[in-house]
């Protein structure tokens, strides 16, 4: 077997990815690998409880949705646009962070362990996403059983819980997935030698045309999706409309809301 050759300093391998990434020393393999599951599983419970933080009934964003009713069926739907799109800003960000902090650890396999980290509680938010629908039918049994109210008001907060375990299991799966789609891309990427590969930019069985990693990188540098700082930068453009988005909408609540108040007040005199 063919095995690869790098640049041995102090008996250390220091092989270079299509990104001038160097991976570290044999020693440093084990605790960088560790550490990148780590930060997947904390990405993932950040996410669970920004989810929660947003969705829960007795929190601030969903209060404040529920307190616009007060003033017509649009104050809510513009409120509960701009806390949606709101939503969206901080997970992006730790995604991001999440992408360039654990390629910077070990390369593109430490984003994919990432990614596994991030689904080693897969069991708990499946098994919390399937309470939403049996609660949900609970409180619909209650309602055509033409049960008490007591009753109603049970299944409803309980409807309520499932509503957000469900958006936790969505975030949980969404976050994971942007993980997990650039290590496949970036595998794809590799395999089919779109992109050199760290064996082969190190390897005397499959030279290449240039000189050196960096020579051969920098002739035929161009913007490519396998680039974390492209991948990094379209996540934050994409989240960008979102962010503009919320504070419009919410600031045309806030002036709604107050126009209605002035209105009323004006009729009341």
């Amino acid at each position: 077997m063919a095995l690869p050759r790098g640049e041995f300093v102090d008996a250390d391998y220091e092989p270079v990815d299509s990104l001038l990434f160097e991976y570290p020393a044999p020693r440093q393999v084990w605790w960088r690998l560790w550490v990148a599951i780590i930060i997947g599983l904390a990405l993932g419970v950040t996410i669970g409880f920004l989810t929660e933080f947003f969705t829960a009934g007795n929190a601030a964003p969903t209060q404040g949705i529920a307190s616009s009713g007060e003033y017509g069926a649009g104050a809510v739907v513009i409120q509960g646009l701009g806390v949606g799109m709101l939503s969206t800003v901080l997970p992006l960000l730790l995604v991001s962070a999440v992408i360039l902090g654990a390629y910077s650890l070990f390369g593109t396999y430490a984003i994919a362990l990432s990614a596994v980290g991030m689904l080693s509680t897969l069991g708990v938010t499946m098994a919390t996403d399937a309470y939403g629908p049996v609660a949900d039918n609970a409180g619909g049994i209650a309602e055509m059983a033409e049960m008490p109210d007591s009753v109603r008001d049970n299944t409803d907060a309980l409807d309520a819980l499932g509503n957000t375990t469900a958006a936790t299991g969505k975030g949980f799966s969404n976050g994971s997935a942007v993980l997990t789609a650039y290590a496949l891309l970036a595998a794809l990427v590799q395999d089919s030698g779109l992109s050199p590969n760290p064996r082969g930019l190190v390897s005397e069985f499959d030279p290449l045309p240039d000189a050196t990693a960096a020579q051969y990188i920098f002739t035929n540098d161009r913007v490519s999706l396998v680039d974390i700082y492209v991948v990094a930068s379209t996540l934050l453009g994409i989240m960008l409309p979102f962010l503009f988005g919320a504070f419009t909408m919410l600031a045309v609540s806030r002036a709604a809301q107050a126009m209605i108040v002035e209105v009323r007040r004006q009729f009341h005199e």
